[in-house]
């Protein structure tokens, strides 16, 4: 499904998938408006949410209740990069029975795929880089069909639809993602070594980097 931005689809989503007693686990670090929807909106209907460090499994295996219905993710998470482990995190969501949602906008479909990872709904803020041309707003959902149809009912009646100029607009971006995303993935990591070597700089904060507190993790350092 596509909607008008990406917190459109963020939205139509996540209030499609609560209801008022429910639960929601989610990170510390979100997208600014993604953080104020389960900061601000969804208490005012009797959603709950607690929040944890991302990148530790085990602290969110241990925020969740019996009335835990959704856990939010997003990775690499905006704007610090910090990393969280999919596969894990879907592994005991299904053992419960809970809904993940994952925004995979920073990452792109062409760095990673949640949903092969077992997460169960895919969002993307399709004004960045699956759109490309800084010329539209637009926002991407991405689930099975059974979800599909509890969200298009939502979606429905918040309005948040895409426009058919944005929608061609973005098909026009699609076809050129992959040469671009390559090429975004060389200057980044360039430039990332490069402030790296600089002394006026504290600290580089790229998943593609030795120094990345996840990339230590998971090699053992």
């Amino acid at each position: 499904m596509l909607t008008g931005s990406g917190m459109g689809a963020i939205s139509t989503t996540v209030l499609a998938l609560v209801s008022a007693g429910d639960h929601v686990v989610a990170q510390t670090r979100h997208y600014m408006s993604t953080a104020k929807l389960f900061d601000e909106v969804l208490p005012r209907f009797g959603v709950t949410t607690t929040l944890v460090e991302q990148s530790d499994v085990e602290a969110i295996r241990a925020a969740i209740r019996p009335e835990t219905k959704l856990i939010m993710l997003e990775t690499p998470a905006n704007p610090t990069l910090v990393l969280t482990d999919l596969a894990a995190v879907a592994a005991i969501a299904r053992e419960r029975g809970i809904t993940t949602i994952c925004d995979n906008t920073f990452a792109s479909p062409l760095n990673q795929q949640p949903h092969a990872l077992g997460i169960d709904v895919v969002v993307h803020s399709a004004t960045k880089i699956l759109g490309g041309h800084h010329d539209l707003t637009a926002g991407a959902i991405c689930c099975s069909n059974e979800l599909a149809e509890k969200i298009w009912r939502m979606h429905i009646t918040l309005g948040s639809v895409l426009s058919p100029m944005d929608a061609w607009l973005l098909l026009r971006g699609l076809r050129t993602l992959a040469v671009r995303v390559e090429r975004i993935n060389a200057n980044a990591l360039q430039l990332a070594r490069w402030l790296e070597a600089q002394p006026q700089v504290e600290r580089v904060h790229y998943p593609g980097l030795e120094s990345h507190p996840s990339t230590r993790s998971r090699s053992g350092r």
